[in-house]
């Protein structure tokens, strides 16, 4: 995500695109799933964007697709979260 890379580098005018695009997918009635998300950082600038879900290697590495299953069943999340 060349938007937020680091706290030291995000541009204003990249954050307010990425802002326009969070508040433009959630009028049309959408939700909205960044992709690419490898920082803390980013997961959070995102979230305090109003970005609904993301995904990336901060979550985890690619794996097979048959493995996913198995994954899921053992990552236990606590309710609320």
């Amino acid at each position: 995500m060349r938007c937020i890379r680091t706290p030291e580098s995000p541009g204003a005018t990249d954050l307010l695109v990425l802002e326009s695009i969070v508040e433009l997918t959630h009028a049309l009635g959408y939700t909205l799933t960044a992709e690419c998300v490898e920082t803390r950082y980013q997961a959070d600038r995102l979230a305090a964007l109003g970005c609904d879900t993301a995904q990336g290697w901060l979550f985890h590495r690619p794996m097979p697709a048959h493995r996913v299953t198995d994954l899921l069943a053992a990552t236990s999340v606590p309710a609320g979260e």
